[in-house]
């Protein structure tokens, strides 16, 4: 079974339809007409909308460190010549080395509501390609934990 078919396999587990409250509607993987609605967003800038989302919620920005469709010099180009409260802070920021254990997963950089991470031996797929270490990363993004500890 591939990923895709893994994840159709998943979400379509009576136990897990119960917890999201989804009941039995038809689940597909892909649908051309959702596809169409949402090439009208694809590659739009939501640059503008930032500084005020900052102000309320915690944003995180991450990337693998092989990412060749967006990379990390990109998402560090965007967030160092974005317009916000604390532009200035956050260019000033510095970068520490995250471990889970004792292994090097990347590199991150917080200031106040916006935390940037590199993620080590990862491509664009993140989440596949260091599963414990994405996991590591969420729960010290959503649990306020440090990654410089």
């Amino acid at each position: 079974m591939n990923q895709l078919e893994l994840v159709g396999y998943f979400v379509t587990l009576e136990e897990l339809r119960k917890a999201l409250h989804v009941g039995y509607v038809r689940f597909n993987i892909t649908n051309p007409i959702v596809e169409d609605y949402l090439k009208q967003d694809i590659m739009k800038s939501v640059a503008s909308s930032l500084p005020q989302l900052l102000r309320s919620y915690k944003i995180l920005f991450f990337n693998g460190q092989l990412d060749v469709i967006s990379g990390y010099d990109m998402t560090e180009n965007f967030l160092l010549n974005m317009k916000h409260d604390s532009a200035a802070a956050y260019q000033n920021a510095s970068r520490c080395i995250w471990r889970v254990g004792k292994t090097v997963a990347g590199y991150a950089k917080n200031w106040a509501n916006l935390t940037q991470v590199l993620v080590r031996n990862a491509g664009h797929l993140v989440p596949s390609d260091q599963p414990k270490w994405t996991f590591d990363m969420i729960v010290r993004f959503v649990t306020d934990i440090n990654f410089c500890q």
